[in-house]
């Protein structure tokens, strides 16, 4: 399902459940459209968080004006330079699996995105293949 506001679009999302073999590399991609009026080179910034105990912990920020800052793991988040939204996790680890969170805001905010991120190990996989 694609969300949209009156200002800004979802294009393209991921599917709300990923599975990725624990050590392997992740790179889910978003993508929007703008509201008539709106350009690339006005505010607009991208967020992608994790969800913690807490509440929701920021991993990245992809800004228009500012470019992409990574607030956390830096050596397995990116976020590409090129592509309007895909964020990367390398070699991923078990500390990744969870629910995340993508959202967009321009002079507007458009309605998040989600996520749940299943790292498996190859003996899991075995397991699932052969015993059910």
């Amino acid at each position: 399902m694609l969300v949209t506001s009156d200002c800004l679009s979802w294009t393209s999302i991921p599917s709300n459940l990923q599975y990725v073999l624990l050590g392997n590399n992740i790179s889910l991609s978003w993508d929007y459209k703008l509201a008539p009026g709106e350009n690339s080179s006005g505010f607009l910034q991208i967020f992608w968080a994790i969800k913690e105990r807490n509440g929701w912990a920021n991993l990245a920020v992809k800004s228009l004006k500012s470019g992409i800052t990574i607030l956390d793991d830096e050596d397995h988040i990116s976020v590409s330079k090129t592509e309007k939204a895909t964020f990367t996790i390398t070699d991923v680890q078990e500390k990744h699996q969870g629910r995340y969170r993508c959202s967009l805001e321009s002079k507007v905010s458009l309605e998040p995105t989600y996520f749940q991120l299943i790292v498996w190990s190859k003996y899991e996989n075995i397991y699932q293949v052969f015993c059910n």
